[in-house]
Order: C-alpha cells, then structure tokens, then sequence
C-alpha cells in the first residue's frame, strides 16, 4: 500500500477558524474598485485558547492589524454593480488576492508552520513586536463576512454570516502606524535612497511591484503605495512600500525578468530624481496635450 505523500507546511496559512475579529476603523472604504481596508483587532476565540484548552506559556492572544478584504460582497451590492456596468469588478477582486497572495508567500519571513496554531501564535508574535521589514508582513489568510452584524467593538468569528451575505477573502497584515504618503516635502537625498535599498529588496525576492506611481497624475509626478514614517524622538524618516495586489512574482530563472527587474528600478531612480529637481515626468509636453489635459 502507497504511503500517503505528507502534505508541505503553508508560509501564509488560512487563520479564519482560529480567530475572531472586531473593527477598530476604516481605513479605505472599497465602494470604487479598491479593496476594503480595516484596522482591526484579532484574538483566540476565548473556548479556543490551545488546542488542548489549557493555556500555553507564552501564549498570545490578542492584537492589532490590518484586514484587507476582496471578493464577493453582498447580493445587493452586485445587483448595483450589474447597475452600473462593474460586471468584471468581483473577478477583478478576486484576481487581485491571488496576485497579491502570491506575492506575500515571498515577501513574508515567516517560516512553514505546520499546524494552524502555531501559524496563530506567529501571527500574533508578529504584529506584537516592532516592523522587521519595510513592507507589511502578511500574517495570514481569511475567509469573512461582513454585513450587518458586524460593527465596531462587536467580536465577530470570520466564519460567521451574519446577513446572508457571500465570504470574502482577505489577508491580514502587521498594521504599521504613522504612515504618510510621499509628497515633495518629504522626499529628500535620504529618503530616495531608502526607496531606492527597499525596492532592491523586494526585487531581490523577486517580486515586480507595478504601482509605485500615480499615473493618473501625469504629466506630475506623485508616488503611489510609497509611505514614511517619522521617528518620534530622532524625527529621522524610514521608508514604506505597500499593497502588492498589482505586483508581478517572477520565477527568478526565466530570461528576461532581471531586465523588467532593472526597467522598474531604473524607472524609480528618474521620477526620484525628477520630483527632488522640481522637474515633471516628461521634459516637454506637447500643446496638443496641454490642451487635452485643461
């Protein structure tokens, strides 16, 4: 008789029946095209705190994220979707956490647990200490609901469905605060080359992030999912990447992606040197556009 294959260790594993959640704020309301963003507070359901029911030393149970949720919502919101013409939004969603799904299985520096409570307690012990990298690590994966028994300071199980309303998928990742995004008063030599170190890093793993730029801003020039933040006592300022949902992860074997990898860096080093001159993305515009653009 074949032995069964044993089954490899998850990196970012489905934490829904290991937890319950109750929102503290919003912080991106996903009625556009975006996800919903919450930060939220988690914890071990209190009959679940080990597995055996006894408490274990060490243990933690509680603390503070971020919960960003894509998927289906509820069946009037994709009646009003049908409304207004968004027939591909809830693929699209969809879509969009598996790429960045894929993205965090190689930008997490958590190890291969195998057990969900162990992947718990890691998740946990991650957002309780102070951020390792200069991008969110993503701590896990859910399945939940919101709807109208979901509210803040009311502890609500991700699997529970409170209106009738479809699962969502969402991740949840360590919430890192006083973030601001990177405007021209902020940007200087200092802060260019942290961009510049952190965005090698995450190439490194090989990742191609893909939305560092607005470019509906065109011809200016104004960063996207680029965030510093401020040393309260040294006021020295540390760089921030965010949301990985348009990023690209790449085999790091096939001919060719190191190329994409030097385009997007070489790319990033322009528009920084471009927005510290006062300079616009392009050297001249045409009158035609200027026009357009009025």
């Amino acid at each position: 008789m074949a032995k069964r294959k044993r089954a490899e260790p998850e990196i970012i594993r489905d934490l829904s029946s290991h937890l319950e959640f109750r929102t503290i704020r919003i912080l991106q309301d996903g009625k556009s095209k975006k996800p919903d963003v919450f930060l939220v507070e988690i914890r071990r359901p209190t009959e679940k705190t080990a597995p055996t029911g006894r408490r274990k030393k060490g243990q933690l149970d509680s603390g503070v994220c971020v919960l960003k949720i894509v998927g289906r919502r509820s069946v009037l919101y994709q009646a009003q979707a049908r409304l207004t013409c968004q027939f591909n939004h809830v693929k699209q969603q969809e879509e969009l956490y598996e790429t960045e799904l894929k993205a965090n299985i190689r930008l997490t520096d958590a190890l291969p647990t195998e057990t969900s409570f162990d992947a718990t307690q890691t998740a946990l012990k991650t957002i309780s200490e102070p951020p390792s990298r200069q991008w969110p690590q993503c701590i896990g994966r859910v399945v939940a609901n919101f709807g109208t028994g979901v509210g803040p300071n009311k502890w609500t199980p991700f699997l529970t469905n409170t209106d009738g309303s479809k699962p969502r998928n969402g991740l949840l990742f360590e919430y890192i605060p006083d973030l601001k995004y990177l405007t021209p008063d902020l940007l200087d030599d200092a802060v260019a080359q942290d961009i510049l170190r952190v965005l090698g890093d995450i190439h490194a793993r090989n990742v191609l992030h893909r939305d560092h730029v607005q470019h509906g801003a065109w011809p200016e020039i104004r960063f996207n999912n680029i965030f510093v933040q401020r040393d309260a006592e040294t006021r020295d300022k540390r760089v921030f990447i965010l949301d990985f949902n348009c990023a690209l992860t790449l085999t790091g074997g096939k001919q060719g992606e190191q190329c994409m990898l030097d385009a997007e860096m070489d790319r990033m080093q322009d528009l920084l040197d471009r927005a510290m001159s006062g300079r616009q993305w392009v050297d001249h515009v045409p009158k035609e556009v200027q026009r357009l653009l009025a």
